[in-house]
């Protein structure tokens, strides 16, 4: 439960951040720079017990200062920030190697993107050297291969307790991040090309907007909102009223022969309807029958837990001690055709188990009848 909830809450700050970045750029450049104030990046990096920070000016690294876990470090932090203000508003990047945040390229079937997170979390183990509650997690979409139906995808991990030890130390020193991001991705940042779908650092752990700003930021949007969807809206709502206008004259020009017209058309509409549902009986196979024949293909140590026929396809899912012979069984059948797995198998290892989803289309329904 936890790690749905953290990756819903990751999937809606990514939605958020994504909305106001398409939403400002509808604004005029006067009205965003009325409301608006840029903060600087200051990065940080984190490393035998030393936080050192630093700015990037033009590509270059400038270090600004670096401060111990201790005391003094402590008091030395505070002091950089009284005589330095303008820093307390500069959005803090905390930039990890690969030893501390895990990155890595993942290659899946294009059907996972529905539920990427939950099959993420489930075979999380599969791919680094955690699972899914001994961790946090994000994906960033690198790409979509329709022709091969496969998804292209990144991947950044790192432990909790990894995580809670580097977010105590900052804490230590009275230190929030704002964002965390690999090393490999500081590019991105230093060029100012970043958005918030590069945020790997968990929205608890993030600085709190104070509610002042909060407020109004949400009142700008909600006014921003407004105004777009007004100008997006009259040119519609005018063409709609003129289309209903020009509507009622004809409905009053064909009145007279809709009503007469009227009685033939009912007619002939209710015994269409009639014959299609003739058809569509005639052509859909007969479920009971579609059960017989995969009780009779599938080993004694094969379970079916859902069962779903729509589009003229049979969506079938439970489990099995080799969830891989069944395509083979179902593509000898007479019955059945073009069988493929919709969702990785996944291994249950207390009932030793595959749990499989499998999509199979009759090959005739008469035959099914």
């Amino acid at each position: 439960m936890t790690l749905l909830v953290f990756n819903l809450a990751t999937q809606w700050h990514r939605f958020w951040g994504w909305w106001l970045y398409e939403l400002a750029l509808l604004t005029p450049n006067w009205l965003r720079k009325l409301f608006s104030t840029p903060r600087e990046l200051l990065f940080m990096r984190l490393h035998n017990f030393q936080v050192t920070f630093y700015r990037v000016l033009k590509g270059i690294e400038q270090p600004l200062a670096s401060f111990y876990l201790h005391e003094e470090g402590k008091q030395a932090h505070l002091d950089f920030l009284k005589q330095h203000p303008e820093w307390q508003q500069a959005t803090l990047i905390l930039l990890l190697n690969a030893r501390q945040l895990l990155k890595k390229r993942l290659d899946l079937p294009l059907a996972t993107q529905e539920n990427l997170a939950q099959v993420i979390g489930y075979e999380l183990d599969r791919y680094t050297p955690f699972n899914g509650e001994q961790c946090y997690f994000t994906t960033q979409i690198l790409g979509k291969n329709k022709a091969r139906n496969r998804l292209a995808l990144e991947l950044m991990v790192i432990s909790k307790a990894k995580l809670n030890g580097i977010i105590k130390e900052l804490q230590y020193l009275g230190i929030t991040a704002d964002i965390m991001a690999h090393e490999s991705d500081a590019q991105y940042y230093y060029s100012n090309a970043y958005t918030q779908q590069y945020n790997a650092l968990p929205a608890e752990f993030r600085r709190k907007q104070t509610q002042n700003f909060k407020w109004t930021k949400r009142f700008l949007t909600l006014c921003f909102g407004m105004l777009a969807g007004i100008a997006i809206a009259l040119p519609f709502w005018s063409q709609h009223q003129t289309l209903t206008k020009l509507q009622q004259q004809v409905a009053v020009a064909k009145h007279k022969a809709l009503e007469i017209e009227g009685l033939q058309t009912e007619t002939n509409t209710l015994l269409q309807a009639e014959k299609k549902i003739i058809r569509l009986k005639r052509q859909a196979p007969v479920i009971l029958n579609v059960v017989e024949q995969l009780s009779k293909l599938f080993p004694k140590d094969t379970w079916l837990r859902s069962f779903e026929y729509t589009d003229n396809k049979f969506l079938l899912q439970g489990v099995s001690a080799s969830s891989s012979a069944l395509i083979g069984l179902l593509e000898k059948s007479p019955y059945f055709k073009k069988t493929t797995l919709v969702s990785p198998v996944t291994r249950n290892s207390e009932e030793k188990l595959d749990q499989f989803q499998l999509e199979t289309h009759p090959e005739s329904a008469h035959d099914l009848r």
